[in-house]
């Protein structure tokens, strides 16, 4: 896939030449948005987010659970780093473009789930480490977190 339909500002990112993976369910009002770390090989594979093994574990577990929220899937970076590994910091910030546009295009979520610290990062929310911030609330610029 490579660079195709990125915008130009991407250029500079390490991840210009990485496929890229599309954001899930963009055309509804989500009421929650999961906000994931990167897509994964599968993930690239299938041209969605969250369809490799954990993927498939939080959608069979939402399902279980009986979730019926409206949900917008993406991850905290698109394009897929090079032997699946965690993205780094430059890599977020250049790819934070797709969750302010997100946020233009779509009404506010009722709640943002970030899965884990690079999806925290994306957010800007502060932390050293995950537990500083896991089962708490923070307020961003795209909404609850």
């Amino acid at each position: 896939m490579g660079n195709n339909n990125k915008p130009s500002f991407c250029m500079g990112c390490p991840l210009y030449e990485e496929p890229l993976v599309k954001s899930e369910n963009t055309n509804i009002p989500a009421d929650v948005w999961l906000v994931g770390e990167a897509p994964g090989e599968t993930e690239v594979m299938q041209g969605r987010p969250f369809v490799g093994r954990a993927g498939q574990l939080l959608r069979t577990t939402l399902s279980q659970i009986g979730w019926n929220y409206k949900v917008m899937i993406t991850n905290a970076v698109l394009c897929h780093p090079p032997g699946n590994r965690t993205p780094t910091v430059k890599e977020i910030n250049y790819c934070k473009w797709h969750l302010t546009k997100l946020k233009e295009v779509m009404p506010p979520p009722k709640l943002i789930i970030a899965l884990g610290s690079t999806a925290a990062k994306a957010l800007d929310i502060p932390h050293n480490k995950f537990d500083d911030v896991r089962g708490k609330i923070f307020k961003t610029q795209y909404g609850n977190v």
